[in-house]
């Protein structure tokens, strides 16, 4: 597989829609539009389509970028399942059973089912003290999950969400449960939204929680096969891709944007294209900095923006290993956990997590080896880092030196290591701070309180993890739709 898609090199003089960056939301929304018979550009900064969503190569071995799987999609049956069936999008998925693994501080282990109730059961096996209390959470994630998909995701309003809407993970738990391996072990993968039990909100951490039970998968290939399926069917169907291209600036007339200015390649060979909606879907505070200061709106929407809080950023470590056994690597992926703590898991209380996506799918790494992802969630002040070089040193040695604790024989066995910091993420995807999911998804973040989908000109729209309804890869593909149906609205009364 080829991992860089073939692309346009210059621009047409005006598009109807200009979709700028081409993660999943970009992706998604821009097949949405070019299959409604609307001229579309999309253009993405790096060489590859998918951010977070792509993946690299090192000698024989096809890593993804982050730590990634992929709730519901290889399931039809599901909300998004069905989004990339009708646009048939062709990627074969892996289902992950277990869905997930923690260690535990006492050495303990537990692996999720990827049934629910063989979960629950599970849970209520190893604590059954705590059954009623555990039958009273999870009939609340249910609800939670419930009203969220209906208020969050399909924009129908419910007083019933009221009560829950405030409730972060951890107020939940402690109002049901005090042993705190359980709390630790409920904490599900708060980690991989980018934030705390104390701090996440419990609706949001209930729909992405119950998902990964409707089918947690991997897409054959890595990574990059699902975000190029998506590329390739935008193409196929008359769409234009321009990678390596960045927008640095815009023009507007009114209240409405005319042109987009672009910049392609090391050099930065400028375009200025007329369009009759731009739908943005990178790093707001960036866009920001764009705009026309003059309206009343962007005024609001830039105040707004500096009132927001970003998810965490993470420490990557991407490693290719000969001769080790599957059953080893089924052993230890996972959560590895330092103390019962996951609020300070940014800060210590939380080893890593290590995935290994050759378990799902073998073709990422030659045969006899594996590819190992290591992904560490930290809360650090990036501007206050002057020294890339010396913090990557030192978040490296600590993982190796915890690695090799659990695995002795992974320095002679590796053949492949390389890390990534917040730096990293931040120049690869333009994401402030090497944020993870945008803006973190805590209860004052969610819902009107987030950033909405129609941006502060008439004409402007946003999608992706920094808007409407949050991060992760259902929210994201949610936006994605609602942001097409947004710029296509807007087109069919006369453009801008």
């Amino acid at each position: 597989m080829k991992l860089a898609l073939p692309c346009r090199k210059t621009p047409e003089s005006a598009y109807q829609c200009i979709v700028v960056g081409a993660g999943i939301a970009g992706l998604v929304a821009a097949n949405r539009l070019v299959r409604q018979g609307l001229s579309v550009l999309l253009v993405e900064q790096h060489y590859l389509v998918g951010g977070y969503c792509s993946s690299f190569r090192r000698k024989k071995y096809l890593f993804d970028a982050g730590s990634h799987f992929y709730p519901l999609l290889g399931n039809a049956q599901t909300l998004t399942g069905k989004i990339l069936g009708d646009m048939d999008i062709r990627c074969t998925w892996k289902r992950m059973d277990p869905v997930d693994q923690f260690h535990f501080p006492d050495g303990d282990r537990f692996s999720s089912p990827a049934d629910w109730e063989d979960y629950i059961g599970k849970v209520k096996g190893l604590f059954p003290h705590e059954a009623e209390n555990l039958d009273r959470f999870f009939s609340e994630v249910g609800q939670a999950n419930m009203l969220g998909l209906l208020v969050y995701f399909r924009g129908i309003e419910t007083p019933r969400l009221d009560p829950f809407r405030s409730l972060s993970l951890q107020g939940v738990l402690d109002r049901h449960f005090t042993d705190p391996k359980l709390k630790l072990l409920l904490t599900g993968d708060c980690p991989h939204w980018g934030s705390t039990p104390e701090r996440i909100s419990f609706v949001f951490d209930s729909l992405l929680r119950t998902s990964y039970f409707l089918g947690n998968y991997y897409p054959v290939g890595s990574s990059q096969a699902f975000a190029n399926a998506l590329g390739q069917s935008f193409m196929d169907h008359g769409g234009h891709l321009m990678t390596q291209t960045h927008m640095s600036g815009l023009s507007a007339s009114g209240n409405a944007i005319r042109h987009v200015c672009l910049q392609q390649g090391k050099r930065n060979r400028p375009f200025e294209v007329d369009t009759g909606t731009l739908l943005y879907c990178g790093d707001l505070m960036a866009l920001s900095r764009m705009l026309p200061s003059g309206p009343n709106s962007v005024r609001k929407f830039a105040a707004t923006l500096h009132g927001q809080h970003p998810s965490l950023s993470c420490f990557l470590t991407h490693i290719g290993v000969r001769g080790l056994s599957r059953e080893q690597l089924q052993r230890v992926h996972g959560y590895h956990w330092r103390d019962w703590n996951p609020n300070r898991a940014a800060s210590g209380s939380l080893k890593f997590r290590l995935f290994v996506p050759s378990l799902y799918d073998p073709g990422v790494a030659p045969e006899g080896c594996d590819a190992l992802i290591i992904q560490k969630i930290l809360d650090v002040d990036y501007s206050a880092i002057t020294d890339w070089d010396g913090h990557k040193a030192a978040m490296h040695k600590e993982i190796m030196t915890e690695l090799t604790r659990l695995i002795p024989e992974l320095p002679r066995r590796m053949e492949v290591c390389l890390s990534a910091t917040a730096y990293t993420s931040y120049r690869y995807t333009l994401n402030q701070g090497g944020s993870m999911l945008g803006w973190e998804a805590t209860p004052e973040q969610l819902g009107d309180a987030r950033i909405s989908q129609q941006g502060p000109l008439d004409n402007l729209f946003f999608a992706g993890h920094w808007t409407r309804p949050g991060g992760g890869i259902t929210p994201v593909i949610i936006s994605a739709e609602n942001g097409a149906r947004l710029a296509a609205e807007k087109l069919s009364q006369g453009g801008a």
